[in-house]
Parts: structure tokens; sequence; C-alpha cells
């Protein structure tokens, strides 16, 4: 047996991505957060500046120190239902190295395991809010001449021996005519 039946469905988009109104130079969101949100799902991100930021004890009671914090973020994520979030942020200059983001829980700064996607760090935040600190450390040039000073180093006794064995030839070749003219 065969029934027409007629149903009615309604579709809900969802959103897998929030962004941020904040940019960078390139003009990509500072901030996105991954999850099943609906079309008018907004994400508010405020901050940027590294004001008000201040250290807070772990779990030992040690001062976890920020060294500086270059950016502090509050995020708050519209409620899909998920427990956690991933976040992914890009640092200023779309820099990937010397990056460390530090996420509060209960009074305490936590650094957060993070792990590369392009020019964004990706990490996890339990619930919907996250207030986030991040220390963007400037490339250290001695850093580089550890590797740049042996090289220069090779470069320039490789240029000694040739000039060296250039002169012995020259002078060998010079020894040779003087004895084919005093022949």
């Amino acid at each position: 047996m065969l029934y027409d039946e007629d149903v009615t469905v309604e579709y809900v988009r969802y959103l897998t991505t929030l962004a941020s109104t904040q940019t960078r130079s390139n003009q990509q969101s500072v901030i996105l957060v991954d999850g099943m949100f609906k079309q008018e799902d907004m994400l508010s991100v405020e901050g940027g500046t590294s004001d008000n930021v201040s250290a807070a004890s772990d779990s030992a009671n040690e001062e976890v120190s920020l060294n500086n914090p270059t950016e502090h973020w509050t995020v708050e994520i519209p409620d899909d239902g998920n427990e956690s979030h991933q976040i992914r942020y890009q640092a200023p200059e779309g820099q990937t190295e010397d990056v460390e983001i530090y996420v509060r829980k209960n009074d305490t700064w936590v650094q957060a395991d993070t792990e590369l996607m392009g020019i964004y760090h990706l990490f996890t935040v339990e619930g919907t809010e996250a207030e986030i600190a991040v220390c963007v450390y400037a490339k250290n040039i001695t850093d580089d001449l550890i590797y740049i000073i042996p090289a220069a180093v090779v470069v320039l006794a490789v240029v000694i021996l040739l000039i060296r064995k250039g002169r012995k030839k020259r002078r060998a070749k010079k020894e040779v005519a003087d004895e084919e003219k005093e022949e």
C-alpha cells in the first residue's frame, strides 16, 4: 500500500565558523570560533590592547609570568550546545613563531596548547566565554647569529684558500717562464 502524505520541512542553516569584526592588515579576522551556530548568531570580541592584564597564581601558587602581553581579548561565544569551542587566533603580522596564548580559567592564566593551521593558532576553550592574553615575542637576532657566524667563517676560509691556490699557480707559471727565458 502506498499513502500520499505532505511533509513540511523547515531547514535551519548552521554556520560552522563565526568571525570577529576585528581584522589584521591582510583583512582577515583576528579571531575565528568553530561550532554549530545559527544564521543570526554573532560573535562578541572585545579588546586588542594589553591593558588590564594581570598575572594570577596557578595551582602551585606561583606567579604565571605573561611576559608583557601583546594583546588581551574577551570572547563571548553564542550558545550552540557544545561544551567546548575551537578558537583560531591570528597574531599581528601573521607571526607563526614565538607566540604564546594564555586562557584565564578560575582567575588563573593557563598557557593554551596550540597548533598551527596556516597563519592561525588553534586552541580549545571550555564554555561560551573566554579571556585570552597573547604574548608575541620579537625574533631575537642572536638566535640567527648562531648560524650566520659559522657560515661566514666557512665562506671566508674557502675564499682565502682559493686566493692562495691562485697565487701559487701564478708563481709556478712565472717561475717556469723565467726558467725558459734563462735558457
